[in-house]
Formats: C-alpha cells, sequence, structure tokens
C-alpha cells in the first residue's frame, strides 16, 4: 500500500505542476493578446486589421518567446508523465484487487 500512496502523491505532485504551468502559459499568452490589441487600437495597423490577422500575430509573438516555449514543452512532458503514473497506479490497484489463488 505504501508503494501506491506515494505513487498517489506524485501524481497530485505532477498534477500541481502542471497546472502551475499551464496558467503561467497562459498568463503569457494573455499578455501578448493585450499587446496586439493595444498595438492596434493604437495605430490601426493593416497587418492587424481584423482578427484572425491579430490571432495570428499572437501564435507567431508566442512562437518567438522563449518563456513561453520553455513552458509549452513543460506542459507536454508533465502530460506524458501523468498519463504513464496513471496507468501504472491503475495496474498496482487491479493487482491488489485481484483474489490470490492457490496452485
Amino acid at each position: 500500500m505504501t508503494k501506491i500512496k506515494e505513487m498517489e502523491y506524485k501524481l497530485l505532485s505532477l498534477r500541481s505542476e502542471r497546472k502551475i504551468a499551464d496558467e503561467e502559459y497562459h498568463r503569457i499568452h494573455k499578455l501578448w493578446v493585450q499587446k496586439i490589441e493595444t498595438e492596434y487600437q493604437e495605430n490601426k495597423p493593416e497587418r492587424l486589421s481584423n482578427a484572425q490577422k491579430r490571432a495570428y500575430a499572437v501564435e507567431q509573438r508566442i512562437k518567438e518567446d522563449n518563456n513561453a516555449q520553455v513552458l509549452k514543452e513543460k506542459i507536454k512532458y508533465l502530460e506524458k508523465e501523468i498519463a504513464m503514473l496513471e496507468i501504472d497506479l491503475g495496474l498496482s490497484l487491479i493487482h491488489i484487487s485481484e483474489p490470490t489463488r492457490p496452485y
């Protein structure tokens, strides 16, 4: 049972870490959206003339933002770790719940 508790604790920890990384990524995204919108409202450049062009500009800025890219990769890594740990935990619980069979 101790191993299962350790796995549950690690899963909770990974989920918390993923949530923090996700919130930080969304904060960066929101900042870029605000900057692009401000630029559009102030100057009305043709390259930002509609919402689709502004959304594309935001995506381009995020691709150029090293912090955003690091967070994106971290989120992908944590998602994989969480998925693997969930599978391991599920298999451990199945193993424990199986009745022992004498041979």
